[in-house]
């Protein structure tokens, strides 16, 4: 690959994470709207709008996915609180140092 290739690549990828910050923005600063129309779904979000919701996020992301192709995608449970999922080191391949 070129520099100039390496370049361009960079930067696209940079305006894609601008442009997907700015969808989470977007859900943060209406968050209290959103869970009035929309709690314990799941939404997707593109320029900075719902584009789809649905109560299964893979039926969801199938959908979207179709419709927008590689476009930055935020895709969300709106809920008060975000779910904590407890994931073991061994699910991740992490494995913790023998004890000395």
């Amino acid at each position: 690959m070129t520099t100039a290739k390496r370049k361009q690549s960079y930067r696209d990828r940079a305006a894609y994470m601008r442009e997907w910050r700015k969808n989470i923005s977007y859900y943060e600063n209406h968050k209290r709207e959103l869970l009035k129309k929309y709690r314990n779904k799941w939404i997707a979000i593109t320029n900075q709008e719902v584009l789809d919701v649905d109560k299964d996020r893979l039926a969801l992301y199938d959908r979207v996915l179709k419709t927008i192709g590689d476009k930055p995608l935020f895709v969300t449970e709106v809920r008060e609180k975000p779910r904590m999922y407890r994931v073991p080191f061994s699910a991740l391949g992490i494995r913790r140092p023998a004890a000395a």
